[in-house]
């Protein structure tokens, strides 16, 4: 690693023993690489990186082909083979009309939090999107779940909450469960806290 740069190591290897990393400078300034070594450490690829751009990424995966960084509001795919950029899908472009969010030139343009990312069957990813309006409103967050196909980036089911949702997992099936906070008519405060299976309510 160069002086001024640190590696962040998720535990990613694929089925050929190769490594998958990514390197983000301390400076916060040069975005960071996606970086593959084989088992005897030579170096396979060096990408610079769209979804986190300059800070470390919260998360990174492996889906079929693919290694998957989650950044602060979009992901990223990448071929495992190359480190070819698959595809991108960023929460303000795809999922900001649906909850109704301010543009993103206004003088208050509210912020997206990708909170959770989780493989729910080969080739299958489910993410919790957050978006906060940020403008004193009494229901002051939208939340999203939605599933994409991680060959295309194309997002294949998506469902709407009030309030906000936590962490999810997956069980074989493809199930999955999580914890959703739900607030009142006057916003404060959390009303009721629920956890059970999640069921999508809008196909696209």
């Amino acid at each position: 690693v160069a002086p001024g740069r640190h590696v962040v190591f998720p535990g990613l290897v694929d089925d050929h023993d190769q490594l998958h990393w990514a390197e983000c400078d301390d400076s916060q300034v040069v975005p960071c690489e996606a970086v593959s070594v084989t088992k005897d450490g030579f170096l396979r690829y060096r990408k610079p990186m769209e979804a986190t751009t300059s800070t470390p990424p919260q998360q990174g995966m492996l889906s079929v082909d693919k290694v998957i960084w989650v950044g602060n509001d979009q992901l990223e795919a990448r071929s495992q083979r190359d480190g070819s950029l698959s595809w991108t899908l960023k929460l303000a472009t795809q999922f900001g009309a649906f909850v109704g969010a301010p543009s993103q030139t206004s003088d208050n343009p509210g912020s997206w939090t990708l909170v959770s990312v989780v493989e729910v069957l080969p080739g299958r990813l489910a993410g919790v999107g957050l978006f906060s309006f940020g403008d004193g409103r009494s229901m002051p967050y939208r939340t999203v779940l939605f599933e994409t196909d991680t060959a295309t980036g194309a997002v294949v089911k998506l469902s709407e909450w009030d309030g906000y949702m936590q962490a999810m997992v997956a069980n074989e099936r493809g199930d999955l469960y999580t914890s959703a906070y739900f607030f009142s008519d006057a916003g404060s405060g959390q009303a009721t806290s629920v956890a059970g299976l999640v069921s999508y309510d809008k196909n696209l």
